[in-house]
């Protein structure tokens, strides 16, 4: 429009030049205004171009600024983009570890109540073994007391047993006495055989009323003599089942000789064995975790069980009791090394993967601040979108420039571009707001993965705390068990005295038992001779003797009815304490299953179930 203006301006003058000859009557007036007109218009056209000059001066500077603007909001909005696509990937990755944290929280969870149910019917079990072992120990002092009962009887027997011997001394002498009377009976028979032709009438006389007293004695002898047989009769089978208990007792001494033989072999090879288990354990403990205590009870339980059974038991059965309690107590030193292993080796597992959960969170840390700096540097050059969107603007400004003549129509386009450009700046701006927002969440979240990483090494803390603590209640339970183990000895040697009090007993039985046999044949003796003396005809001290042998018999059946009762509260005695043992080892049975089951469910639960676990003994023990 300028060049063809500046055409149309330089040919006026020539125009005018060329017809100021056709038309010879203008006058100097038209040409004098014609010419201020024209130096006007020069002037205007001059004031024209520097308008337009300094216009496109500032539109280029104003397009130079919107580009750079552009190039900057480009880079921005590309980074911006970048940037929400990698937190919208984070963010799903976290929501799918939030979605498995918890369900491992709802299995845990789920763990924990099982967990709390079985400890709390072992609680209940617990129980109810200190009821029974209070009970036990109440049979115990039950047993003490027939104990001291028997060693009382024992001691009536030795008291009766001098009487016995005091008797058999007399009944020598009053054989004596009988001796000399058949010797003075004899002398008066001679006597009698001098003086017969003297005094034959009167020995008649008096062997008529002799004879009657005799038929009369006769009787009375007949029927003391059937009474005598049946005594006899009922001596000889008491006799006879004395002999046979006293033979299966002598076999019975001989197998618990031949049992205490083995049991000392045993007994030496399991404390040399015990000894050994000891240094393992005390070697263990410095290296392990300890066993929980619910175990270490129910094993002090089966202990004091099998305590009771040995004191129970009878004396042919309580060495055998002594047997079972070693080889349990073997077992259990086995069972305590077994689950000092798996607890070392779950305590190193759990510490590994508490480690590995560490270092996790810590990569998580510097990610999310390697990523913090990228989204700085990328809010830096998010601008590439705006530079591709400035360069069509500056197209579309070269087509303004090639339209130089709707300068105005141009201007206003540029407002209104200027007015989008605002609005893009906004949006952009907006963008910025949401990825600064984004960035903010993302600052939370590394805060609460803090805080979460400070609660697990708090639980680490009081793992540790509870380590110890369960450390120092194993070494308090392995003190008990030495204890107890010291008790068991002195128990076993208890066992040992009662054993040779027992044998002592039976000697004493024995001795009893011939005395016995003794009297009875001196019984018989006396039978026969009281026949022979019938046989003679010789009735004098027939009465006395008869009585005395009366008052003899009577003694002896009551010695012998004293010695039924002791053998049948003895056999009542040793039938009580085998079904109370049977009882105590259907206990032991139970106790052992559930032990079992416990160790089933402890090994079945994963490592995180048995850091619950030990936390919650560690709440236990501190209530």
């Amino acid at each position: 429009m300028s060049a063809d203006l500046s055409q149309s301006m330089d040919v006026s003058p020539s125009k005018l030049t060329t017809t100021s000859p056709s038309k010879p009557k203008t006058s100097l007036e038209e040409e004098k205004s014609f010419k201020i007109v024209l130096d006007e218009l020069k002037k205007e056209y001059n004031t024209y171009r520097e308008e337009k000059k300094t216009n496109e001066k500032v539109l280029n500077e104003t397009i130079g600024k919107l580009r750079d603007q552009l190039s900057d909001m480009v880079r921005s909005k590309a980074e911006v983009s970048s940037q929400a696509e990698f937190y919208q990937e984070k963010v799903k990755a976290l929501a799918k570890k939030v979605e498995s944290l918890t369900a491992e929280v709802e299995s845990l969870e789920k763990r924990c109540q099982n967990y709390v149910n079985t400890i709390g019917k072992h609680e209940f079990n617990v129980q109810h073994l200190r009821n029974e072992a209070m009970e036990a120990i109440n049979k115990l002092s039950l047993a003490e007391i027939q104990v001291a009962n028997l060693t009382q009887e024992n001691r009536a027997l030795k008291d009766s047993e001098r009487r016995l011997h005091k008797e058999r001394e007399t009944e020598r002498k009053e054989k004596r006495g009988q001796e000399l009377l058949m010797a003075n009976l004899e002398a008066l028979k001679a006597k009698f055989d001098c003086s017969e032709a003297d005094s034959r009438m009167r020995l008649e006389a008096r062997l008529d009323e002799a004879n009657i007293e005799c038929s009369n004695l006769r009787r009375r002898l007949q029927d003391e003599q059937d009474r005598l047989t049946r005594r006899v009769e009922l001596l000889e089978e008491q006799t006879r089942t004395a002999k046979t208990r006293l033979e299966e007792e002598r076999t019975l001494k001989t197998k618990v000789a031949e049992e205490l033989e083995a049991l000392r072999n045993e007994m030496r090879e399991k404390e040399e064995k015990i000894e050994e288990m000891q240094e393992q354990l005390t070697t263990a403990i410095n290296s392990s975790q300890p066993v929980l205590e619910r175990e270490t009870r129910i094993k002090e339980l089966d202990t004091v069980i099998r305590d009771k059974d040995a004191t129970i038991n009878s004396l042919n059965e309580r060495l055998t009791a002594a047997k079972k309690c070693q080889a349990e107590l073997s077992e259990v030193s086995q069972g305590i090394e077994k689950q000092l292993t798996e607890l070392t080796e779950q305590y190193e597992q759990h510490k590994q993967e508490s480690d590995k959960a560490i270092e996790e969170l810590k990569k998580v840390e510097a990610d999310l601040k390697s990523a913090n700096l990228t989204l700085e540097l990328k809010l830096k050059t998010s601008n590439a979108e705006e530079t591709e969107e400035r360069a069509q603007r500056e197209a579309e400004l070269s087509s303004l420039r090639s339209r130089c003549e709707g300068l105005a129509n141009d201007l206003e386009k540029t407002k209104q571009n200027e007015l989008v450009l605002e609005k893009e700046t906004k949006e952009a701006v907006r963008t910025s707001q949401v990825a600064e927002e984004k960035a903010s969440n993302l600052s939370v979240q590394t805060n609460q993965l803090r805080q979460e990483l400070d609660v697990l090494r708090v639980e680490l803390v009081e793992a540790r705390s509870a380590h110890a603590t369960l450390e120092a209640v194993y070494n308090r339970e392995t003190e008990k068990n030495r204890m107890e183990m010291t008790s068991l000895n002195e128990k076993i040697s208890m066992l040992e005295k009662l054993r040779t009090e027992s044998e002592e007993q039976i000697k004493e039985l024995t001795a009893v038992n011939d005395l016995l046999h003794e009297q009875i044949q001196e019984l018989g003796q006396k039978v026969t001779i009281i026949d022979n003396a019938q046989d003679t005809g010789m009735d004098l001290g027939e009465d006395s003797l008869t009585s005395e042998n009366f008052r003899e018999s009577d003694k002896m059946l009551q010695v012998l009815r004293l010695l039924r009762k002791e053998k049948s509260s003895a056999i009542a005695n040793a039938e009580f304490q085998k079904n109370e043992k049977q009882r105590m080892e259907a206990e032991v049975a139970v106790l052992k299953k559930q032990l079992e089951e416990f160790r089933n469910t402890a090994v079945q639960a994963g490592p995180s179930s048995k850091h619950l676990l030990l936390l919650l003994l560690n709440v236990m023990l501190n209530s």
